[in-house]
């Protein structure tokens, strides 16, 4: 049965683990280079999924360049930039420095790369990091987050086939993005790895359905916590999934209250299927069964993000996404009676635009919901180059 779901996963385009490792590693040693030839004494260390061995052929790359403490972080969004963006091989190298985590965002070898930044002279694995910034803190925790889960499951193995199905089930129930709402890598990674080490005997299929029948369980009033002195601490969010390294915080963070709604009917379902699959010999493909999107929805908002060339599109893309979860908990608090979500695939309209739609369900007035829609909506998106359409669903057909 687990040979069965690995050629599933292949089957869909889910790399085994390491497959991907000499063209990441050729990424990696290159912009290696370019940052020591700037600062001698720096390193870059990947985290999220391709340091868990689960990197996809679309995920990006998770790097930090760590520096020494005399390195300011004003040298790196200026003068290392600046160098980047000379490299004939680097493409659509822009910074984004006003996030939580600022970082320079760029395509090397046709791999997105997403680069932060830290400055400490400790290790990085280091209990205390006493000379680190609160922003060197944030960005530390993802190298050591990983390193630390990999420490805490017993096979390392059988966690990576878990977590790979695990993300394409997540992928085809578009119930995976954190821009957009959901959970992201991190948060799937954390409770696979906990159904990994509670359930360790288990064979690889059985705990993808123990996963399932596990969270569609929990009491998420309850923090999720992979460390045993957490399990007493109360969820305030709809979802609390902490994190391992200190500071410690909560993985579910970007979830909104109708993306939660959705997973967790999404984890009935799945248990559902996996049960039949793992008892009665239905196909492994069932589980990853596409979402029909447009069937869940009354209404969308359509989003239309066009740029003149490239580098404009690809700036203006990453604006509108950084605030559409922000525009879609407005909606959900200011209109109570409204399901918001997201839908986590994007179509290419041309080579410089995307088209993006939020399924909505609005049990009051719908013209009293558009008008104050269209009012936050320009609010949220003040430029001529992202236009949007609310549309009923038979408009759509």
């Amino acid at each position: 049965m687990s040979e069965l779901l690995e050629v599933c996963l292949e089957s869909y385009g889910v790399p085994r683990p390491g497959s991907m490792d000499e063209q990441m590693h050729s990424v990696i040693n290159k912009l290696s280079s370019l940052c020591k030839a700037w600062v001698k004494d720096s390193k870059i260390v990947p985290f999220g999924s391709f340091s868990l061995g689960t990197q996809s052929s679309d995920s990006d790359l998770d790097l930090i360049l760590v520096a020494p403490k005399r390195v300011q972080r004003t040298s790196f969004q200026n003068q290392l930039l600046e160098i980047l963006r000379r490299d004939p091989e680097v493409l659509c190298c822009q910074g984004i420095f006003t996030a939580k985590v600022p970082l320079i965002k760029l395509v090397f070898k046709e791999v997105e790369v997403d680069l932060l930044f830290a400055n400490t002279d400790s290790t990085c694995l280091s209990k205390d990091l006493f000379d680190c910034d609160y922003q060197s803190l944030l960005t530390l925790n993802g190298y050591r987050n990983s390193k630390f889960l990999l420490k805490l499951v017993p096979d390392k193995q059988k966690f990576q086939k878990v977590l790979r199905a695990v993300k394409l089930w997540a992928t085809k129930r578009s119930i995976y993005s954190n821009c957009m709402g959901y959970l992201g890598g991190f948060a799937w990674a954390l409770l696979a790895g906990k159904i990994c080490i509670e359930y360790s005997r288990l064979s690889v299929p059985f705990l993808v359905g123990k996963f399932f029948e596990y969270y569609k369980n929990w009491d998420w009033r309850v923090c999720v916590s992979l460390v045993p002195s957490m399990y007493k601490q109360r969820s305030v969010a709809p979802m609390t999934i902490l994190t391992l390294a200190s500071p410690v915080y909560n993985a579910a963070y970007t979830l909104t209250y109708t993306n939660f709604m959705f997973i967790q009917q999404e984890f009935e379902l799945a248990y559902e299927v996996s049960q039949r699959i793992l008892t009665e010999g239905l196909e492994w493909k069932s589980l990853f069964a596409e979402l029909r999107f447009f069937d869940v929805f009354e209404y969308f908002l359509k989003i239309e993000v066009v740029g003149r060339n490239l580098e404009e599109f690809t700036k203006l893309k990453g604006s509108f996404l950084s605030q559409l979860r922000y525009l879609v908990e407005e909606i959900e608090n200011s209109y109570l009676a409204a399901e918001v979500s997201p839908y986590t695939k994007h179509f290419k309209a041309s080579p410089y635009s995307s088209v993006y739609f939020v399924g909505i369900n609005c049990f009051r007035n719908p013209r009293f919901f558009v008008k104050w829609l269209i009012k936050d909506l320009k609010h949220y998106f003040q430029s001529p180059s992202i236009n949007f359409y609310f549309l009923p669903k038979a408009s759509l057909t």
